[in-house]
């Protein structure tokens, strides 16, 4: 899976820069929200095999994240200080050094700058502007307000990495979820987007693909996609047909190739002038199938792993190499040059950087997982560099926790104070719909709906 996580990366540089391949790509937001399916996926896969419980989760999250983020931070502020002096181009760095004040408030620049090194928040920071003398304010839309926060993002691309954070937080209480309940989430939130698109007009950006609520929902398919790869592994059956394992990479390279142009012209082509909330419901499932199919068919195999680990460098720094060379290449060469840069600086920060981290974040894994060990453990394989089989106890069911499902209607109720002055009726719509389908949950966790399903089979039988 690693050769799709990487092509998503370059399919956003394609969307900051100039076309790279020579066929139609994903744009920017799709490629996003596949990786939001992806990171569903290995969550779920985590979770299920790790770690022995959430701290352990958490440490190594903010292992995988937070130095590679800091040390590329550090390095773009130094970059971006030195092509100011040298050139007069502060590249991320312009609306820090060009009379910040004038424009915008001091608690929302240091709300951004807070953002900055944090990393939390900047799917947030997205939607705010702080003009000058005013109050916080919701941009209105994310392109055309003339003092937006985002601007002072030094990489303003790691917004989406600010959506994955608020997952991570509450991947341990999903995967503790049934099946059956992930995938009455999946469609609650569906259905929320849909509305939100068709009734609210939520349908440009930064709605599209940053609110965390509407992309919940990608997370979840990922989670599931896990778990149909589980139940036909713990069947013992054999869904990819028997051929030599040295050649599992280039026949997945060929398929995914395949498998982006053809899913590439169902979405432009057939579903092209339909809504993006309907591509996405048409689309995002097959993709958490086909994810699963190419975890099974690469899974364990160290070239596709290695090429996956480049996709969250390349992901960092292309912006700002994109910026660096704008003024001095052609549009056409742009973003293959950034492109092959970009991989140049993701393979030494690979090497000088994330594999020394990993290396030590997996031996504490298993360090941890080895205090836990049982007599009556099941082989299970955890997947890094040098990858191991070790022994873990089979996981505990645990009661699905009740209070993820009020994520909807907080949701709701939380568009409908952002949306009252807009729609007149707004408000009160939405407050009666958090209101029901907040019964109606209510009513499905503490068994009512089972028990009056019981009743009328039963009245039904002796009928």
């Amino acid at each position: 899976m690693g050769i799709l996580r990487l092509y998503l990366a370059l399919c956003v540089v394609t969307a900051h820069s100039s076309p790279i391949f020579p066929w139609d790509t994903h744009d920017g937001n799709r490629s996003v929200q596949i990786f939001y399916i992806i990171s569903g996926f290995y969550m779920a896969l985590v979770l299920s095999s790790r770690y022995s419980n959430k701290h352990d989760f958490y440490l190594s999250r903010f292992l995988r994240i937070f130095p590679l983020y800091w040390i590329v931070l550090l390095l773009i502020v130094g970059w971006s200080l030195f092509s100011g002096w040298h050139s007069g181009q502060w590249l991320t760095l312009q609306r820090f050094v060009t009379h910040p004040f004038e424009a915008n408030g001091m608690a929302g620049i240091g709300l951004a700058s807070f953002s900055n090194i944090t990393l939390f928040g900047q799917d947030w920071v997205m939607f705010l502007s702080h003009p000058l003398g005013q109050t916080f304010q919701m941009t209105e839309a994310f392109g055309k307000d003339t003092n937006p926060l985002w601007r002072y993002l030094i990489i303003p691309q790691a917004w989406s990495v600010g959506v994955e954070l608020s997952f991570y937080v509450l991947a341990p209480f999903f995967n503790r979820l049934r099946s059956r309940d992930l995938l009455i989430l999946v469609v609650s939130f569906f259905m929320l987007r849909f509305y939100a698109s068709m009734n609210l007009h939520l349908n440009y950006d930064p709605w599209m693909y940053r609110f965390f609520p509407f992309e919940i929902s990608q997370f979840l398919l990922g989670m599931l996609g896990f778990r149909i790869y589980a139940c036909f592994r713990a069947s013992g059956k054999s869904w990819l047909p028997s051929f030599n394992r040295k050649r599992a990479f280039p026949i997945a390279f060929v398929v995914v190739c395949v498998a982006l142009i053809v899913c590439n012209l169902i979405e432009n082509y057939f579903l092209g002038h339909s809504t993006w909330a309907w591509r996405s419901l048409c689309t995002y499932p097959l993709w958490a199938v086909g994810i699963a199919f190419l975890f099974a068919l690469l899974g364990n195999n160290p070239i596709d792993r290695w090429v996956g680990e480049l996709s969250y460098p390349v992901y960092l720094v292309h912006y700002t190499i994109a910026a660096s060379l704008f003024p001095y290449v052609s549009k056409a060469n742009w973003g293959l040059i950034t492109a092959l840069l970009s991989v140049a600086v993701a393979i030494v920060l690979y090497f000088a950087v994330i594999r020394p981290i990993d290396i030590r974040r997996h031996l504490l894994t298993i360090h941890n997982l080895r205090k836990l060990f049982r007599k009556d453990a099941a082989p299970v394989e955890v997947y890094g560099p040098g990858t191991t089989t070790i022994d873990l106890p089979e996981p505990a069911k645990k009661a699905s926790p009740p209070y993820v499902f009020f994520l909807i209607p907080a949701t709701i109720l939380f568009l409908s104070i952002i949306h009252a002055h807009h729609h007149k009726n707004a408000l009160y719509r939405m407050e009666v719909a958090g209101v029901v389908i907040t019964l109606l949950l209510v009513a499905y966790m503490a068994g009512w709906v089972k028990a009056l399903y019981t009743f009328l089979a039963l009245r039904l039988q002796r009928a």
